[in-house]
């Protein structure tokens, strides 16, 4: 992954300061100090090769991102960065939403934020002042769900999949399509960032929806979910085993998260 989180305010105020970013971050050019920013672990900064993203939590789900990138490192670095910041914020925290604001004046970034795939959502007509002027500004979003589906994450999905045709008995298995690899993608990569409850609360509202049966939580340490009434695994990272009937804990004191 090319993104990673940062506390040290430091390298977040080099990219912001920078002559080439400032005029494009504030409207006022004083120097910028991400010290408060980083001391709410609310907030997520993440760091990239030549620049970061801040992601500033609004409220519920729903974080809004500012993406700094020095001059010699947009293009495609900046582009393969934000979709490692996606792929970040939706499996790894609770974000459900990202949004964020794109001046008029600024093209290049119009064009990068629908590249990533964010929607309109409305526009202003003076939303941001710059070199004394207001311009208006774009407000963009993107919902996870939406996110997902061009995400990739139906290879994941792919994956798990043929572990388990590879490793155990199909009978142990159900017939796949390709919604089912998105969300069951999603929640195999949500379960080996540590994101448990958010990945087999998603999957569980889709698969009620879907006609799946849902995962249930059977322990945490060791991490032991049940897939089906009589098929349940033991999971480390992005490794899993499957247990049999007698093994403890397996079918012991279920819950399902919802």
């Amino acid at each position: 992954m090319s993104v990673r989180r940062t506390f040290d305010a430091v390298e977040v105020n080099l990219i912001l300061n920078h002559p080439e970013v400032l005029p494009w971050v504030t409207s006022d050019n004083n120097k910028l100090d991400a010290g408060n920013f980083i001391a709410d672990k609310t907030n997520y900064a993440l760091m990239a090769d030549g620049g970061c993203f801040l992601c500033n939590w609004l409220g519920g789900l729903v974080y809004e991102v500012h993406t700094n990138f020095l001059p010699d490192a947009r293009g495609q670095n900046a582009v393969r960065a934000a979709r490692d910041g996606l792929f970040y914020m939706f499996i790894t925290t609770p974000c459900m939403e990202v949004v964020t604001r794109v001046p008029v004046d600024n093209v290049a970034a119009d064009i990068f934020t629908r590249k990533m795939g964010f929607g309109l959502e409305f526009m202003r007509d003076a939303g941001w002042k710059r070199n004394g002027a207001m311009v208006a500004v774009k407000y963009y979003a993107l919902r996870y769900h939406e996110w997902m589906k061009k995400s990739g994450l139906e290879k994941t999905g792919e994956w798990l999949h043929q572990q388990f045709e590879n490793r155990y008995n199909a009978s142990h298995t159900h017939d796949s399509d390709n919604a089912h690899n998105y969300y069951a993608g999603a929640a195999v990569e949500m379960v080996a960032a540590g994101n448990i409850k958010k990945g087999i609360g998603l999957y569980n509202i889709w698969a009620r929806f879907a006609g799946y049966e849902i995962i249930k939580l059977v322990s945490e340490k060791p991490l032991v979910l049940e897939l089906s009434p009589d098929f349940c695994v033991e999971i480390s990272g992005r490794d899993f085993r499957l247990l049999e009937k007698e093994d403890k804990p397996c079918h012991s004191e279920q819950s399902a998260l919802e």
